[in-house]
């Protein structure tokens, strides 16, 4: 209880989705990130309770711009 989760890379929110378990039984918060756009969009579509934001996680601080296809 009162864990926090964070998952890079979490598509729609629940097919493999690494943190749908404790979010949902556990009671944890957390942080869905999603770069791709409309992985995103379904991901919002999910009513999970953990704050989501779509962009990617980076090794250096500089910002740059990816397009998807």
């Amino acid at each position: 209880k009162d864990g926090f989760f964070i998952e890079a890379g979490a598509v729609d929110g629940e097919h493999f989705s690494n943190s749908l378990y404790f979010e949902k039984y556990l009671g944890w918060r957390g942080l869905l990130v999603e770069p791709f756009p409309g992985a995103f969009q379904k991901l919002l579509t999910k009513n999970r309770k953990a704050y989501s934001i779509n962009a990617a996680l980076a090794t250096s601080p500089e910002t740059s711009v990816v397009s998807f296809k």
